[in-house]
């Protein structure tokens, strides 16, 4: 799962300017929401000024577009929410007329026929179903707020039943703010009853239950003979089965117990416990002294890392080169420069540092989830995977404190669970190891702690960005995260409707869908126009590029001075300039989606909400506004 750089912001940083914001505008969102308000504002009444001078004249224009700045003052001034809750109850009524419900009824078709198509034999099933689930109600609950928003004032025109509603002392901010409040309510209903019955829908589906097979139960012993634990494996259920591995464990009261959680299959796993029949030391055969299991008192719990909500914690990265010098990832080749590289048998490595390091915010030591990608430059042993190290070490370097190396495979496509203790073996300055702890030895008094990976495998890479190693300090709960996922859903639905009733002022019905339609689909695809305006790849703009496809010219020859070359390097740059300013205007409705983050099993922060939340009232203020003026100055009478 891929983690934008500006999400490891806090919701205050977002908001204020300063180097911790990527890419060229670093003035915070506060600031660049008064900087577009300001430039849609004089744009607007610019062209409302144009309009006005080509109908009346310059003077009378000007006079034109001041009487419309005076309306809008005293019509907010008499702003009456009794009447915008009259014309949403309206808006209402008129969804249900529309039968809003058969949206709802194809939902459940959906999910009817949904375990025909879904294969529980994924290797994650559970990251199967929520993205099904999650996209499949995004897509329809935008469909359906896309067709209710949009041919509503169209059809009141065109039919004329919008005499009844402006005849009367209702003014036109009010018409737009109540059709808006009145769709997002019908809206608001439907995604609250797809959110819970698409709850109800994934944990029975993905419900199971094992018992321990008595046939496979063998036990372990030590090189004396004497049984310390049981190996086996569970009976098979939604078509998978575990194997585990049982330790004897002896309780406070002296009963004895058998403990163990089973192997990772199909993303998730279960824990397991046996009481244990002490042997008779006196028996005279082997069998009869030795420890037995009663099978009888078997449990295996409910499936864990299913359906979860790990919070994490990152921390920031930085890399050292094949010397051990700080510098960037190593160059593999890679066009997606997202992941930095670190080369094995070298002194390459990636390094972590993470705040917030104590014993009250980990009581049970340090859990790293780690999610590595592998370039591999020859086969190798594909079975046994790459293998890496990973030391902990004090962040003052000149204490020379870190812990002894962590050894493990690199586990592509899936994370990496791993539990460091508290209490672990320190490696001093002269190189002697002795006991420590991880918390006085190895966190300093901020409360940070380093993080290193190393390949180890000679000519073999790791793919590692700042996301994809981190502290997990525990799980969120897995329904209040599902409600957030259905909040994001809800946000978009929210501003499909507020620009369908913007559009719907002043196009027909037709249009406005299109137009809106259109700002979808940008605002899915808001990355890649980021991208191509604030970071054009060699070959120059869309213009430059065109002339060199069609001249065949290498994107590396440079372009050459000449007056007709400058001219277009000049419409290049206006060209990405106005489309940096429609990637700043338009919603980026990639950025609301936040379901690949739950069906990857990663909590959806509460600082992401706020942005979302704070991004959409600003939407819902610029399309009230802009909607208000195009529906004042329409000529509804000639509208026919």
């Amino acid at each position: 799962m891929e983690v934008r750089p500006d999400e490891f912001l806090t919701y205050l940083q977002w908001l204020t300017p300063g180097d911790h914001h990527a890419g060229s505008l670093k003035i915070g969102a506060f600031s660049l929401f008064l900087l577009i308000s300001m430039v849609l504002l004089v744009l607007g009444t610019f062209i409302g000024y144009l309009v006005a001078a080509l109908r009346h004249g310059p003077g009378e224009g000007f006079y034109v577009v001041a009487r419309t700045f005076a309306n809008a003052v005293i019509d907010l001034a008499h702003l009456s929410f009794r009447r915008v809750f009259a014309v949403a109850i309206l808006a209402i009524q008129e969804a249900v007329r529309r039968k809003v419900l058969v949206g709802f009824a194809i939902f459940m078709a959906i999910l009817l026929f949904a375990g025909w198509f879904l294969d529980t034999e994924n290797d994650n099933p559970a990251r199967l179903y929520l993205s099904f689930l999650l996209t499949s109600s995004n897509y329809l609950v935008l469909a359906l707020a896309l067709f209710l928003s949009t041919f509503s004032i169209p059809n009141d025109i065109k039919q004329r039943t919008i005499f009844t509603v402006v005849t009367k002392p209702i003014r036109p901010g009010e018409l737009i703010l109540g059709r808006m409040l009145g769709f997002i309510t019908i809206g608001t209903c439907l995604v609250s009853l797809m959110c819970l019955i698409s709850y109800l829908f994934v944990t029975q589906g993905l419900k199971h239950s094992h018992v321990v097979d008595p046939d496979r139960i063998e036990a372990i012993t030590d090189s004396e003979g004497k049984v310390v634990g049981w190996k086996g494996r569970t009976s098979e259920s939604l078509r998978h089965f575990h194997e585990f591995n049982l330790q004897l464990q002896e309780n406070e009261d002296g009963s004895l117990l058998a403990v163990g959680v089973t192997e990772l299959e199909l993303g998730h796993s279960h824990a397991i416990e046996i009481d244990v029949i002490a042997g008779n030391p006196a028996a005279s055969d082997k069998a009869s002294r030795e420890p037995q299991l009663d099978l009888k008192t078997a449990s295996i719990g409910p499936a864990q890392g299913m359906l979860t909500a790990r919070v994490p914690r990152y921390g920031q990265l930085r890399f050292l080169d094949r010397a051990g010098r700080p510098g960037t990832g190593i160059d593999v080749g890679e066009e997606w420069q997202y992941k930095g590289y670190v080369e094995g048998g070298s002194r390459s490595a990636a390094i972590w540092t993470f705040g917030g390091v104590t014993k009250a915010n980990f009581p049970n030591g340090l859990n790293v989830d780690k999610n590595i990608q592998v370039f591999r430059t020859y086969k190798g042993d594909i079975v046994s995977g790459i293998r890496g190290g990973m030391i902990l070490h004090h962040p003052d370097r000149s204490k020379n404190l870190r812990s002894e190396p962590f050894i493990f495979t690199a586990k592509e496509f899936q994370i990496d669970e791993q539990a460091i203790d508290e209490n672990l073996v320190v490696v001093q300055r002269d190189g002697k190891s002795r006991d420590g702890n991880l918390f006085e030895d190895l966190v300093d008094d901020r409360g940070r702690i380093e993080i290193e990976i190393q390949c180890l495998e000679q000519g073999q890479y790791f793919g590692v960005s700042q996301a994809d190693v981190y502290l997990r300090a525990k799980n969120g709960a897995f329904w209040v995260n599902f409600i957030k996922g259905y909040i994001s859903i809800w946000l978009q639905m929210v501003l499909v409707t507020c620009f369908g009733v913007m559009y719907s002022t002043f196009v027909s019905g037709p249009v406005a869908m299109i137009a809106t339609v259109s700002t979808v689909i940008l605002g899915y695809f808001g990355d890649w126009l980021s991208n191509l305006a604030y970071d054009p790849d060699l070959g120059g703009g869309p213009l430059e590029s065109l002339i060199r496809t069609v001249l065949q010219s290498s994107i590396a020859a440079p372009f050459e001075n000449t007056f007709a070359n400058n001219l277009i390097k000049g419409f290049d740059q206006t060209a990405l300039y106005v489309l940096r300013l429609l990637c700043e205007v338009l919603p980026n409705y990639s950025n609301f989606d936040t379901s690949e983050r739950i069906a990857y099993g990663f909590n959806v922060d509460l600082d992401l909400l706020a942005r979302h939340f704070s991004l959409a009232l600003v939407y819902i203020a610029g399309t009230t506004i802009i909607g208000y003026f195009f529906l004042k100055t329409r000529e509804i009478a000639s509208a026919d």
